[in-house]
């Protein structure tokens, strides 16, 4: 099941598996990284989920900041 959609990413959930499924489908802005990101928590809140897939090869580059936010913003809220 489709959970988020946007041009850039692609968000599924398979109860059966427990798998939670991240495709990067094109180049995000900081912005849009950053929006996509925090649609991951959710769904680790809501969903028992044991199994992570993560596709970034059409993602491209990911800018500086946006890893340096990721590491102290996003992670945090992460790995509770």
């Amino acid at each position: 099941m489709i959970i988020y959609k946007k041009d850039y990413i692609s968000i599924a959930y398979y109860e059966a598996e427990q798998l939670l499924e991240i495709t990067w489908l094109a180049y995000a802005s900081s912005a849009e990284y950053r929006e996509a990101k925090l649609q991951y928590i959710e769904p680790l809140k809501k969903y028992q989920i044991k199994r992570w897939l993560t596709d970034y090869r059409q993602a491209r580059v990911v800018r500086l900041t946006d890893q340096q936010w990721t590491a102290s913003e996003w992670a945090p809220q992460f790995f509770v």
